[in-house]
């Protein structure tokens, strides 16, 4: 027992035992196979995400680049704040690639890289590691070389320029917390060390190499993705006062301006410029009427009286905005049909578009025409500018034949005694219709993008169709002409509302999650109106 306990390690026992001791740390240290690998499908799903990203925002930026040169004086501001926009992102996402390269070439070698840019139709040489499981080369090139910092202040200036680009108000103030969670740089506490570390620490100290450089990707593609958002909404933005452009005004349009005592007082209160695709909230007196916004009271009281209110609205840029409006009426003891002393009919009528306060190229609108002094199957109705058919006493259909931009005259007269009397006329602006929303119609149900089923998308029943929607103010019917399907790097072109033989074959090759556009959609609308209409895009699911 004594010579046992003695007897001293050989040389080979005290090799083997640090041998056991080393391998034992670097299995500690080691990242499996299957984990790394892993890393290197995330960073290729992470590429085809970039790849889509680059086909929608090249899209967004061709529709605004035609915007630009049919409307310059109301798009073209916009258009340069995209072109801003596109030299930002590609300048931060560019930086990102060279970051990654050069943490690859620490990793395998400036050959291996420079070899696989050659063999890459992007140029990428980040791709296809060797060395996925280096944890020395994202350190050295981000904490020991400094260039972690570097990328920090890159991203944190391409997020408070996005910042700085959005709009005031409780969307934007939505946006802007989107946008800084995405680009967070911020210190970062540290269990193990008990202690804030630097955002470039936590993210590459001791990272393996294919982690790093999926990191990296997954932050190159939030600089499309946001980009894409961005060029969005600063397009969004060029019609965002379509509307409202020195018309932030409310109007009442009194059914009459002068009611007897037990008579009914009605007035259509209206929004100007109101965008159809909403509601609006009308309030009178502090208290909330009807969403058609008609508001009636039983008149008492003789003399005159006021009443007013608010509507509430959102532009289209999302920000809540109030109108305000005062109204003045006149309640009398009854209202008399008699010539004034020189046997002159006094002038007196109301000319109401029952619809909107503008008109709508080509679109029928139905006018209530009214007046205190002739009854309404005496009244008649002309106009300059459009056309103009009698529905029923004091009710005319009038479809606005000139240009968006113009006005149009509507002259009203009316039959007294045996002669014809003008009773006034009045001007209303002339716009385009807004363009419906576009959506793949398929056994009843109209989908309008997102993930879809390969059954639908394959249905050969499948239309695209154009509409405001069932709660619009307006209605109007439109018609698709054509439509284009873009999907694998391939446009195909319809000539109707369903799919050619062509697009529906190309559909049936595809694979799930292979990204599907339908592009180049125009609509035909009353009048004749042909609009393009925005994208849909969809993932196959």
């Amino acid at each position: 027992m004594g010579g046992a306990k003695n007897c001293p390690e050989t040389p080979r026992q005290k090799m083997i035992g640090m041998m056991y001791l080393v391998l034992t740390a670097m299995l500690a240290l080691n990242v499996s196979t299957d984990i790394l690998n892993s890393f290197t499908v995330v960073d290729n799903s992470l590429h085809a995400s970039i790849d889509g990203n680059n086909n929608r925002n090249a899209n967004l930026y061709y529709r605004f680049w035609k915007s630009s040169k049919r409307e310059e004086a109301k798009v073209g501001p916009w258009y340069a704040k995209s072109q801003e926009l596109k030299g930002k992102a590609d300048e931060t996402f560019n930086f990102i690639q060279e970051f990654k390269e050069a943490i690859v070439r620490i990793t395998d070698g400036d050959k291996a890289v420079d070899a696989r840019k050659a063999a890459s139709e992007q140029g990428d040489g980040s791709r296809d590691i060797e060395g996925k499981d280096n944890r020395d080369a994202a350190g050295q090139y981000a904490i020991a070389e400094g260039h972690g910092e570097e990328l920090r202040k890159v991203l944190d200036e391409y997020c408070n320029y996005l910042c700085q680009l959005t709009d005031t108000g409780e969307y934007g103030q939505q946006r802007r917390d989107e946008i800084k969670m995405l680009f967070k740089t911020e210190e970062v506490y540290s269990e193990n060390e008990k202690r804030m570390i630097p955002w470039e620490e936590a993210m590459f100290e001791g990272m393996p190499t294919a982690a790093a450089i999926a990191l990296l990707s997954k932050i190159q593609n939030d600089v499309r993705a946001t980009e894409g958002q961005m060029i969005q909404y600063l397009y969004d933005r060029t019609d965002a006062n379509d509307i409202t452009v020195n018309r932030m005004s409310a109007y009442v349009i009194p059914a009459a301006s002068r009611v007897a005592v037990g008579e009914k007082y009605q007035a259509q209160l209206l929004l100007a410029g109101v965008d159809t695709l909403q509601q609006p909230e009308y309030y009178v007196n502090g208290q909330r009427i009807g969403n058609d916004g008609i508001y009636s009271f039983t008149a008492a009281g003789v003399g005159e009286h006021t009443y007013s209110g608010v509507i509430k609205y959102r532009n289209n840029a999302g920000e809540p905005v109030e109108a305000h409006f005062s109204q003045r009426y006149i309640v009398e003891e009854g209202l008399v049909l008699k010539p004034d002393k020189q046997d002159k009919l006094t002038p007196n009528v109301a000319i109401t578009n029952r619809d909107l306060t503008v008109v709508y190229q080509g679109y029928g609108h139905t006018f209530m025409v009214t007046s205190t002094t002739i009854p309404a199957a005496n009244l008649n109705v002309s106009a300059q500018g459009a056309s103009v058919s009698k529905i029923s006493p004091g009710l005319f259909r009038i479809q606005a034949t000139s240009s968006p931009g113009s006005d149009i005259t509507i002259n009203v007269s009316g039959s007294y005694q045996g002669k014809t009397v003008s009773l006034g006329s009045e001007k209303f602006r002339v716009k385009r219709l807004p363009k419906p929303m576009p959506s793949l119609s398929v056994a009843g149900s109209e989908l309008t993008g997102g993930k879809i089923a390969r059954s639908k998308l394959l249905n050969s029943n499948a239309t695209v169709v154009a509409s405001y929607g069932e709660d619009a103010l307006i209605k109007a019917d439109f018609t698709v002409q054509s439509f284009q399907i873009y999907a694998q790097g391939k446009y195909l072109q319809s000539s109707g509302p369903h799919y050619s033989a062509e697009q529906l074959a190309l559909l049936k090759t595809l694979s799930m999650g292979t990204p599907v556009m339908f592009l180049g959609i125009k609509a035909k609308g009353p009048g004749g109106v042909v609009l393009d209409l925005r994208p849909i895009s969809f993932v196959l699911n």
